[in-house]
């Protein structure tokens, strides 16, 4: 993320991915985010797990963080369709949620399903589409 002073690239900023942010979010990131979407971005929130993996403080700190997200996220990419469920404050945000296989657990797709999905979300034939797989750490 750009830092609060890049208002110029934050003012290009379409859309934050945010994925296993859970553990890692602090004042800053949280008032970074705050400000993308007064800005107009997008926040696009990765829900994993009903709890994150390496939730070592034990005092709440991700399923608060997770509730956050949750509130703050203009969507919500699920990896199962039963994790809906596991959304935080689900009566006000489960209209948020997108349903994404995970690759690792889907079959490849056609071109006539691809082609198919592109028309669903008005994706242009011609647009990159970027997919990450995976995690990453500082």
């Amino acid at each position: 993320m750009a830092e609060p002073t890049d208002v110029c690239d934050m003012l290009r900023t379409k859309a934050v991915f945010l994925n296993w942010e859970e553990e890692h979010l602090d004042k800053k990131k949280k008032f970074q985010i705050c400000l993308y979407k007064m800005f107009g971005a997008k926040i696009i929130w990765v829900l994993h797990n009903k709890k994150p993996h390496d939730d070592q403080k034990g005092d709440n700190t991700s399923g608060k963080n997770m509730k956050w997200l949750a509130d703050k996220a203009s969507h919500i990419v699920l990896h199962s369709k039963s994790s809906q469920r596991y959304i935080p404050n689900y009566n006000n945000n489960r209209f948020k949620s997108i349903y994404v296989p995970h690759l690792m657990y889907e079959r490849k797709q056609s071109r006539a399903q691809l082609a198919t999905l592109r028309k669903k979300y008005n994706i242009n034939e011609n647009d990159f589409v970027f997919l990450m797989i995976g995690f990453i750490k500082p």
